[in-house]
Parts: structure tokens; C-alpha cells; sequence
């Protein structure tokens, strides 16, 4: 009986990302980048994934001691234009406010109880036992966590600060069950636009993708 030739099966083998493939050219002694700390919960992040930094933290809301009133403002949380500092809520009668920002700039009035919401900051008052008096106020604290140098990738939608695009992620991080360290292309580098990774929240829409390559080249990172 003849030999009958034996043929393995195909296989397909798909290569992953390379650690830094993405760039083209960065400046000497490498200043172009930056070790940073990804944030937990980002998941696997592949090299060339376009990150933003996490400026803001979660807002805390209290009461300023001796108001009339024991309404309660809960559920605070950040807008898309959110800056750090106190926001400041004061009633001017028993279900109507001012809110003004950490600059001074006072914001749309709250006209009833129940959700306000603003481009800065959002908050929910709910009307208490006793009414609240003209002059009770109360304050909403947004952290400036900037100092940290935590970074996530890029998404739209989010509100701290990571929906602008700012770094790329110069390695493979596992980044799910916590934070842990990394690098990021930072400043003063040319990358490769094609080996480029976006959020699908951004991938799929060009003007998104052409705004966050904007922002990129505001920290002089030119994608070619």
C-alpha cells in the first residue's frame, strides 16, 4: 500500500500588538513618555489604546451647619463640564435654589424639588419635614484627584475628566480586579494614526475619532 501524504491542518495564528509598534518617532531619553497608573476596572488595555487622565473624583454633598430646613440633597454626581471645587446650593425659599460653581459663575436655579440637573453637576433635593429657609445652603465637593496620574481609556460619555484624549498606552496592562502601573506615550511623539486603538463609543463615529486626534496634538501627539 503507498505512503499517503499527510497535510496538518490550516491554522490561523493572529499576531497581537507589540509594545509601542504604534509609535513612529518620540523625543530623546524618553521624555515622551510618562509612567502613569491605570485605573481598575479599565479591563486589558493593548498597546496604542488612547487613554485620558481621571481629573475628577466622586462629588461628596453636606449640609452647611445651622440651616432651618432638613431637606436632604443626595445622588450628586458630575456633568460633562464639571470643575473641582465646591458647588454651592442655596435656597432663596422652600423648594427653590441658586447653584453656583467653584469660580462664582452661578448656574440655572432649581425651581422644585426632585432631580436638577446642569453641564456641571447634577443632584437631587428632596423636601423634608421642616421647609428649608431662605439662606440654607448646602455644599457639593468635587475632588481634583489629578495628582494621581490615573489614566483609563478614552471613552465618550465619561465625566471625569478621561473623555479627552491625552495619552496612549505604551504596553499590554491588565487593568480589571485593580489599578496598576503603566506607561503612556505622553507628549512630543509621532505615531502610526492606523495602529491607533479607540473606545467603541469612539471608534465608530469619524468626527469623535477626528476630535480625540485633536486633543492628542494639543499635547503635541501627532498621529500620521
Amino acid at each position: 500500500m503507498a505512503n499517503s501524504a499527510y497535510f496538518p491542518p490550516t491554522v490561523t495564528i493572529t499576531e497581537g500588538r507589540h509594545t509601542g509598534e504604534y509609535i513612529k518617532s518620540e523625543a530623546e531619553w524618553m521624555r515622551s513618555r510618562d509612567n502613569v497608573v491605570m485605573a481598575g476596572g479599565s479591563g486589558v488595555v493593548i498597546p496604542g489604546q488612547v487613554l485620558g487622565y481621571i481629573l475628577l473624583g466622586t462629588p461628596a454633598v453636606a449640609a452647611v451647619p445651622g440651616n432651618a430646613g432638613n431637606g436632604v440633597v443626595s445622588a450628586a454626581a458630575l456633568g460633562p463640564n464639571a470643575k473641582p471645587g465646591a458647588y454651592t446650593i442655596e435656597f432663596t425659599g422652600a423648594t427653590t435654589f441658586e447653584v453656583v460653581d467653584p469660580a462664582g459663575k452661578q448656574l440655572g436655579d432649581g425651581l422644585k424639588a426632585g432631580p436638577y440637573t446642569s453641564p456641571e453637576v447634577n443632584f437631587t433635593f428632596t423636601a423634608g419635614s421642616t421647609a428649608m429657609g431662605a439662606g440654607d445652603s448646602f455644599a457639593v465637593t468635587v475632588p481634583d484627584v489629578s495628582a494621581a496620574g490615573r489614566v483609563a481609556p478614552c471613552v465618550a460619555g465619561a465625566v471625569d475628566g478621561s473623555q479627552v484624549a491625552a495619552a496612549i498606552s505604551y504596553n499590554y496592562v491588565d487593568a480589571t480586579f485593580g489599578d496598576i502601573a503603566a506607561a503612556v506615550s505622553a507628549r512630543d511623539c509621532e505615531v502610526y494614526g492606523q495602529r491607533l486603538t479607540f473606545d467603541a463609543s469612539i471608534a465608530g463615529n469619524p468626527a469623535a475619532v477626528a476630535a480625540a486626534l485633536r486633543q492628542l496634538a494639543a499635547r503635541s501627539i501627532i498621529a500620521r
